[in-house]
């Protein structure tokens, strides 16, 4: 868990691997950097830069949206994940809190938040130590 939020955890780059290679339609990851998503970044990465989780209204539009195409899981990063994915994840816990009035009352109903280990950085270190084939997809630029 991060932080003392009840929904967040980490999830490791094999376990985010295992779920893309399995063409879950049910993960959305965001990728929370500025100017650096521009030069790699996950396929299939939103880029929500974490400028625009300081609006509570943002903030809810992208839960609402997650919860209507029915998402499983949304997984946060930054380049490292140390502070603004984890930053983003706990705003985007707290919408989730508000919008249900408990996190109880959410589990089944809303997506599971993680923040991917060691962020971007881990996960092109994932996919350099990976065969050209096994790594095809993992990074778009």
């Amino acid at each position: 868990m991060y932080g003392g939020e009840n929904d967040v955890s980490f999830i490791e780059t094999s376990e985010l691997l295992s779920l893309l290679k399995a063409r879950r339609s049910d993960v959305a990851i965001i990728d929370v950097r500025t100017d650096d998503f521009a030069g790699g970044h996950i396929s299939g990465a939103l880029n929500i830069p974490v400028d625009e989780f300081e609006c509570d209204d943002t903030i809810d539009e992208i839960l609402s949206t997650h919860i209507t195409e029915k998402k499983e899981y949304i997984v946060f990063h930054c380049m490292f994940s140390q502070m603004r994915g984890p930053f983003c994840a706990k705003r985007y816990s707290a919408a989730k809190s508000r919008r249900c009035g408990s996190d109880d009352d959410c589990d089944n109903s809303l997506p599971q938040i993680k923040i991917l280990r060691g962020g971007y950085k881990a996960w092109k270190a994932l996919s350099n130590s990976l065969g050209q084939e096994e790594s095809e997809g993992m990074i778009e630029h």
